[in-house]
C-alpha cells in the first residue's frame, strides 16, 4: 500500500458535471486511503458570483440558448479565452493559493478549465513541483477553452484528443495529453441486478421508465412529465429532479393533480439510489449529459435523449444514435407517441439492447486512478 498522500481536486458548480467528476475521482481513490480534498474554486466569493457560474449556467443552457451558442463561438478565439481566464483568475487565485499553502498537496487535479493554470501560479511562487492535471470532463465535444494553455490534460475519447492536439500544436511549450476511454463511476462496470419481484418474467412485469438528468438540471422536466402522464398504460415511471427544488415541486403537483392515472409515478429529489433506479428500468429518458448516458449503457439500458446542451453534448447524442443505442426525440408530442409504441411492443427495444451488449461499455476510471497513482509514486 502506497503512503497516504494529500490530493486537492478543484472544481466549480457549473451545472453539476464538474463537481460530480470530482466526487467520482475521490471515490475511485478510496482503495488508496489518500487524503482527497474537494475544493469549490468559488466558495470564498459572494453568493452572486457563485450563482453566475451555477444557476447562471443552467439558465443560459436551458433558457437563453442563443446566448450560450454565441459564447461557445467566441471560445474559438484565443484572446476571448485569455480574457475568460483573467476573470476567473481574479475571483479564484487567492482562494486556491490559500488552499495550496494550507494543505501542501502532493497532487492537484482540476475538473474545470483554468484550475491547473491558476494553481500552477502558486506552485511556481512557492517553489514546489507536484503533479498537476486537468481532467477534461466533456467526453467528445470538448470546447477549445479547455486547451487555452499548455498543460497536462487527461481526455476520454479519440475525438477529444484530436481537438486538444489541434488546439495546442503551435504552442511553444509542449503540452502533455493522456487519452483514456469513457470516464464514469466504475461501480457501473458490473451489472447491477434488478430488485423488482418480476424481473425474470417479461410477460407480467410492468414496463419501467426512468427520467433522469444531471445533478442540477432536467430541462423541460415538468413539460416532459405532463406528456408522459397522457399515456394510458399501467407502467412505472421514476423521475429524478436532482437539486432542482422548483422542478421537484412542480412534478409533485402534477402527480397530485393526476391521481387517477394508471401510471405508477414516483418523483425523486436528489438521491443516491441512481444505480438501483437504472437497474430496475427498461428505458432511460435523459438529456445529453455523459454520466447518465454511459452509466445507463453500462447496464444495458436503451437511451431516449430528448434534449442536450449545444455544442458540448452533441457528441454524446451522436454516439447513441450512430451506434444504435437509442433514440433522439426533442419534440415532446412525438416522444409520447414513440413511448406509446415501445410500451405496447417492448420487443422494439431488443435490437438496441443487442447493440449495447456488443459494445460492452466500461468505465476507464480504474485506469485513470492507476495512472494518477503512478505519478504519485514517482
Amino acid at each position: 500500500m502506497s503512503k497516504q498522500k494529500t490530493i486537492l481536486i478543484f472544481y466549480i458548480k457549473s451545472g453539476g458535471g464538474h463537481e460530480s467528476a470530482a466526487k467520482a475521482i475521490k471515490k475511485e481513490f478510496a482503495s488508496y486511503d489518500h487524503n482527497i480534498i474537494l475544493i469549490d474554486m468559488l466558495s470564498n466569493n459572494p453568493k452572486w458570483i457563485q450563482s453566475l457560474f451555477d444557476s447562471g449556467y443552467v439558465d443560459l443552457t436551458e433558457n437563453r440558448i442563443w446566448l450560450w451558442l454565441i459564447m461557445n463561438k467566441l471560445w474559438n478565439y484565443r484572446w476571448i479565452n485569455l480574457i475568460s481566464y483573467q476573470v476567473l483568475r481574479i475571483v479564484t487565485k487567492s482562494h486556491l493559493e490559500n488552499c495550496i499553502q494550507q494543505y501542501k498537496p502532493e497532487m492537484i487535479l482540476s475538473t474545470y478549465f483554468f484550475g491547473e493554470k491558476i494553481s500552477q501560479l502558486t506552485l511556481s511562487k512557492i517553489g514546489i513541483k507536484v503533479p498537476n492535471f486537468t481532467i477534461v470532463t466533456e467526453i467528445f465535444e470538448a470546447p477549445k477553452i479547455w486547451f487555452t494553455f499548455s498543460g497536462n490534460y487527461i481526455v476520454f475519447s479519440d475525438q477529444a484528443y484530436q481537438i486538444a492536439i489541434n488546439q495546442v500544436k503551435n504552442y511553444k511549450q509542449k503540452p502533455y495529453i493522456y487519452k483514456l476511454n469513457y470516464f464514469f463511476n466504475s461501480d457501473f462496470n458490473q451489472l447491477i441486478p434488478r430488485s423488482d419481484n418480476q424481473s425474470n418474467n417479461k410477460m407480467t412485469k410492468k414496463f419501467s421508465i426512468l427520467i433522469l438528468g444531471g445533478g442540477s438540471s432536467l430541462p423541460r422536466g415538468d413539460k416532459l412529465l405532463m406528456k408522459i402522464l397522457e399515456l394510458e398504460y399501467d407502467i412505472t415511471v421514476n423521475l429524478v429532479c436532482g437539486r432542482n427544488q422548483g422542478l421537484y415541486e412542480k412534478c409533485l403537483n402534477l402527480k397530485t393533480e393526476n391521481k387517477n392515472l394508471k401510471i405508477n409515478l414516483t418523483v425523486w429529489p436528489f438521491t443516491d439510489k441512481i444505480p438501483s433506479l437504472i437497474a430496475n428500468s427498461d428505458l432511460i429518458i435523459t438529456k445529453g449529459g455523459p454520466a447518465v448516458i454511459f452509466e445507463s449503457l453500462s447496464q444495458i439500458k436503451p437511451i431516449l435523449i430528448y434534449d442536450y446542451i449545444r455544442p458540448q453534448e452533441k457528441g454524446n447524442v451522436d454516439f447513441v444514435l450512430n451506434n444504435n443505442f437509442g433514440f433522439y426525440e426533442p419534440d415532446l408530442n412525438r416522444l409520447k407517441d414513440l413511448l406509446s409504441h415501445i410500451v405496447i411492443k417492448p420487443e422494439k427495444l431488443d435490437g438496441y439492447i443487442d447493440s449495447i451488449k456488443k459494445a460492452a461499455i466500461k468505465s476507464s476510471s480504474p485506469d485513470l486512478i492507476n495512472y494518477l497513482q503512478s505519478k504519485l509514486d514517482n
